[in-house]
């Protein structure tokens, strides 16, 4: 592993940053990777306990790990969906789900990407239990649930609370119109008692926790990653990161980033910044592989290694770039798992067009879902397909929908 994923899994086993030439500062930089980290210094002592302490024992475990997270939320999703939607629907969504999660073999690497995943469709199964449950406690127990799954998601990745925006957006509109406003009050009360407590508690670890040291006056301002988000293709820049590193003063650190803001604003001009925001949707959609090839050669130097069955060969040859070459330009593996992933990606997004015309309030619920996240990717640090596997719980579930409304309409039509 390399880059973020390293920096994680390193002090998760208790190594020194600085030992593997990586930044001891990271966790200052970026607090919101402390509790992947803490999740993995747990796993990693529980190894211990067993017998297990190399790294390489680590690695293969949250691999498993990872996997057993992704073959559950697909689980989870065909058993949310029979019960949101019908049989068709959650049938259609979880294949594609298979299809796009289950085979891929970077979902490996233990990183907040497929852990956010999984908490999305946790946060669908929850609300599909609230919905037929036919018990006043339940629903109280189901709602307290919702937001510590939401506190928790918040520390993994930020954007899992985009969800629970448009459920609270959709529940709002459903309950007024039956003019149920003492509901929307009880139910929003327990939501921001239960992910507010949660948060709290998180937080009182992180800043008093004995796994890394976080110094908050070095990490950066959310408009760090705005601006980053507005030049380029939209995606990271090293040369923001390295002059907000060398700016020491928090403030400023922030004067800084809002004036950079403000500069792209300039000089793209609002015709200038809505063509880029065109391309960089473009970026953020456009790769069904999530755009793993653009993330180092780490993932592909196995590819090289000597005495490797047949079986080993193939698997490589699949799903790595051509003979194992992984340079900055070089042309990528179209004869295997690109091409097919690819292919079954464009259905996938014309699933989803058939999914807009769709307007009960269940699946208004994951279009608002998919609309914030695309806006959130529009406006911070986009640029590139993987930031989408954090989202891809709700497109599939779009999608599924849109398929059978797509199989309904072509079979009534040709059964007249």
């Amino acid at each position: 592993m390399g880059w973020d994923p390293a920096s994680t899994s390193y002090v998760s086993t208790k190594q020194s940053l600085a030992s593997a030439g990586l930044d001891i500062n990271y966790f200052s930089y970026y607090p919101n990777n402390f509790l992947i980290t803490a999740i993995g210094r747990w796993f990693w002592n529980f190894l211990n306990l067993i017998g297990y302490h190399k790294y390489s024992d680590f690695v293969i475990g949250m691999g498993l790990l990872n996997y057993i997270l992704v073959d559950l939320s697909i689980l989870l999703l065909y058993r949310s969906l029979n019960s949101i939607f019908n049989k068709k629907i959650s049938c259609l969504s979880t294949f594609i789900s298979w299809i796009m999660m289950g085979f891929s073999p970077v979902n490996v690497i233990p990183y907040t990407d497929t852990y956010a995943y999984f908490i999305g469709i946790v946060l669908i199964f929850i609300v599909a239990k609230f919905l037929y449950s036919n018990t006043q406690k339940k629903k109280v127990a189901y709602t307290i649930l919702f937001g510590l799954v939401v506190g928790i998601g918040y520390y993994i990745k930020p954007t899992t609370f985009i969800f629970s925006i448009a459920l609270g957006i959709i529940a709002a509109l459903f309950l007024a119109h039956q003019k149920k406003y003492k509901n929307i009050v009880i139910l929003s009360l327990l939501f921001m008692l239960s992910f507010g407590g949660t948060y709290l508690v998180i937080n009182q670890y992180q800043r008093h926790n004995s796994i890394v040291k976080v110094d908050y006056n070095k990490t950066f301002p959310m408009s760090h990653f705005v601006a980053m988000g507005m030049k380029g293709n939209g995606g990271y820049s090293l040369s923001d990161v390295k002059k907000n590193i060398e700016i020491k003063d928090p403030e400023e650190r922030r004067k800084f980033n809002n004036n950079l803001i403000k500069k792209e604003l300039s000089e793209k001009g609002m015709e200038g910044y809505i063509s880029f925001l065109v391309k960089k949707q473009i970026k953020n959609t456009q790769n069904g592989t999530f755009g793993w090839g653009e993330e180092g050669n780490y993932l592909y130097q196995l590819f090289k290694q000597k005495g490797l069955n047949q079986l080993q060969k193939k698997q490589r040859k699949i799903f790595m770039f051509y003979k194992g070459q992984q340079v900055q330009g070089a042309s990528v593996n179209w004869t295997g798992h690109k091409l097919t992933i690819q292919m079954i990606w464009l259905v996938v997004l014309i699933g989803i067009l058939f999914s807009l015309r769709m307007n009960s309030f269940r699946i208004q619920l994951f279009k608002l879902s998919v609309l914030g996240g695309m806006l959130f990717l529009l406006i911070f640090e986009g640029g590139r397909s993987r930031y989408l596997i954090q989202f891809l719980p709700f497109l599939f579930v779009l999608s599924g929908a849109g398929m059978n409304n797509l199989f309904t309409a072509l079979f009534d039509k040709y059964s007249e």
